[in-house]
């Protein structure tokens, strides 16, 4: 942490007396203290110094020295407990972002598998269910018609139609499994309510969050207030002052980058909660309206009414653009949510410069480079609280970047594996299509072949095999990004480059960076 202009006045206030003894020969009046005390606000006044005025011609003696004495200057080190309190400040204000994080986008260690293979058994059941009714259509597709004896002992040939309780047989599996697949999304559903209250019971809610930033900017920028104050009253040298003021550039790019990192972390927890939660709503309707169709395809098989496959077919054509439309429908969700956000998140960062890494790091050298310069000078002392503190400044900076990097590169890696099964507008597409071409098929085979079942049967199977060729594909599919999301999972783990494992480091070295804070603080207090 760097010492600011603060210990400048302090060390010129100290002085005061001194030099006032030794020109007026008379006793010094207390110096008003310059620094607060740790987590105590306090305005800061100049500090004073009376003199004794002896009478008579003595007194014009002394009051001549006093004119020709040199302009007293205080020490840079003064300002450092305001740079301890800013520190102390911007600490809290990432910790709290980081948390946000953690209570607004928990996934769970197992989630993962959970939702895998909900949506597993719904595509495996679907596709051997869709297979089964393919084999007993194709039978009678190979064989049209079938000969047999009428009662005058005369060959005769009527038109073979498929076994209707094997067609049921062949619904049943797919209810079930579409049944499962909503059931497995609903409980995720829910998971993420249960995070959600959590989150906003424990004070990390959307508004109680947005408050809580504005007021710790509220509370850095009075210290920034302070801390100017006080190194005006210092009367600084021109080497001090170009030291307080590097200072202070490196503390206002850390509280900048403090803030924009909070309204990243909401922005970013609110839009893939949203993008997620949407994604479960419209798994849950897709597999519910694809459910209700196969009902009305049992129903009709049962009660012989064939030309319910045609209200059937709108049912599975509807579940089958919900497939397509789901990974589009809940990206937009998410960005529409996340503008929203953004608007209401407006007034945290109004006002405040944007700043970057590049830019902290430039004005980190700078500042380190001032400071070699005065230590090698023994202006600072390196055992000194001061020293330690613009230490310990230059390690927070250090690694608050490379974590802030870690935890873009794990974020992003991360979202590539357990995202990409809904986002993969591609394979969406893909086999939502073929569940289209089922209620195409459907529909055309009930409202227009009821009555020609051999036709009816032969346009059915179309549909019925276009639709197990997707079921596969998802199968398959799900699979894949099971493997890639494990082994992105493992590699990671082994870097410590997961989520929760660079948030986790991160709070500690807060933790670590604060208690070094406060033990130099302690130090300055018993030295006062």
């Amino acid at each position: 942490m760097q010492a600011t202009g603060l210990s400048k006045s302090i060390d010129k206030l100290l002085l005061a007396p001194f030099l006032s003894l030794l020109m007026l020969g008379a006793a010094g009046l207390p110096v008003a203290a310059l620094a607060p005390a740790d987590g105590v606000e306090t305005a800061v006044e100049p500090a004073t110094v009376l003199a004794a005025t002896p009478p008579g011609s003595a007194g014009q003696e002394a009051s001549a020295a006093h004119a020709d004495a040199p302009l007293l200057h205080g020490s840079v080190t003064v300002l450092e407990p305001f740079n301890r309190q800013i520190l102390l400040k911007e600490i809290e204000l990432e910790r709290f972002a980081i948390n946000f994080r953690k209570m607004n986008n928990v996934q769970g260690r197992w989630r993962g598998w959970r939702y895998f293979l909900s949506q597993e058994a719904n595509a495996g059941a679907t596709a051997g269910g869709l297979v089964y009714q393919a084999v007993e259509r194709q039978r009678v597709i190979n064989i049209a018609n079938e000969m047999f004896l009428d009662n005058n002992g005369k060959v005769s040939y009527r038109t073979r139609s498929a076994n209707r309780a094997k067609l049921g047989a062949g619904l049943v599996p797919q209810i079930v499994g579409q049944t499962i697949g909503a059931a497995g999304s609903g409980l995720e559903l829910g998971i993420n309510v249960y995070h959600e209250y959590k989150a906003r019971k424990a004070g990390y809610g959307p508004k109680p969050s947005i408050a809580r930033v504005l007021s710790l900017r509220k509370e850095i920028e009075d210290l920034f207030a302070q801390r100017r104050a006080a190194s005006l009253a210092a009367n600084l040298s021109g080497a001090d002052r170009e030291i307080a003021e590097a200072e202070e550039a490196v503390l206002k790019d850390i509280t900048s980058m403090g803030l924009a990192e909070y309204v990243q972390f909401h922005v970013g927890a609110k839009r893939f909660r949203a993008f997620q939660d949407s994604l479960y709503v419209l798994d849950i309707a897709k597999n519910t309206v694809g459910a209700v169709g196969n009902l009305m395809n049992l129903k009709g098989l049962h009660e012989r009414r064939p030309h319910y496959a045609g209200p059937g077919g709108v049912l599975t054509l509807t579940s089958g653009m919900l497939i397509i439309g789901t990974p589009i429908l809940s990206r937009l969700y998410g960005k529409a949510v996340a503008r929203m956000h953004e608007k209401s998140l407006a007034k945290v960062l109004d006002g405040i410069e944007k700043r970057d890494l590049h830019k902290l790091n430039a004005d980190r050298n700078k500042l380190l480079q001032l400071v070699a310069a005065r230590t090698d000078k023994g202006a600072i002392s390196p055992q000194s609280c001061s020293a330690q503190t613009l230490a310990l400044l230059s390690t927070y900076e250090q690694q608050s970047s490379l974590k802030q990097c870690q935890l873009e590169l794990a974020s992003r890696e991360i979202r590539d594996g357990t995202r990409a099964a809904t986002e993969n507008i591609t394979v969406g597409t893909a086999v939502g299509g073929t569940k289209v071409t089922l209620g195409i098929c459907s529909m055309i085979s009930g409202f227009r072949y009821a009555q020609q079942g051999h036709k009816g049967n032969t346009i059915f199977q179309a549909g019925t095999i276009a639709y197990a060729s997707g079921s596969f594909l998802t199968v398959g599919d799900n699979i894949r990004l099971r493997i890639k999301d494990e082994w992105n999972r493992y590699r990671l783990g082994k870097k410590r480059q997961l989520p929760m494992q660079v948030l986790g480091d991160r709070l500690k070295a807060l933790d670590a960076i604060e208690a070094s804070l406060k033990t130099c603080s302690g130090k300055s207090e018993k030295k006062e």
